[in-house]
């Protein structure tokens, strides 16, 4: 996670592609998968978000964007057992939830419907 929030740009790129290559193992190994996503799914989808959002890190922004479809589709399979949020029903209300506050508050030009019915077309695709 240090590395893709690294400034320079050989260090990021390293780091998105062991965290992507990182994602598609852990993925394939359930018992693994629910450990792993248990202790550190939001940590990795923050930071993902992080610099997905952040005009310093603009070269890695496809690599970015393929570490949080990797995440929306771990939520959105039900990839792994175990709640991130005991107050939501599932998991994938939780993460629809959360990344539509961050971005309420990232981009305060647009209305809530708005970043809502995306971080849903996000879920769709």
């Amino acid at each position: 996670m240090w590395a893709i929030k690294h400034y320079q740009i050989e260090l990021a790129e390293i780091g998105l592609d062991t965290m992507n290559e990182l994602l598609s193992k852990v993925v394939s190994n359930q018992s693994i998968a629910n450990v792993f996503f248990q202790n550190f799914y939001m940590v990795i989808l923050q930071d993902a978000f992080y610099v997905l959002t952040d005009s310093l890190h603009k070269s890695g922004f496809y690599k970015q964007a393929l570490i949080i479809m990797k995440m929306i589709a771990v939520v959105e399979n039900q990839m792994f057992e175990g709640k991130l949020s005991e107050n939501y029903s599932s998991n994938k209300e939780y993460v629809i939830e959360f990344l539509s506050d961050v971005m309420v508050k990232l981009y305060t030009n647009t209305n809530k419907v708005q970043i809502q019915t995306f971080v849903l077309n996000m879920f769709n695709k």
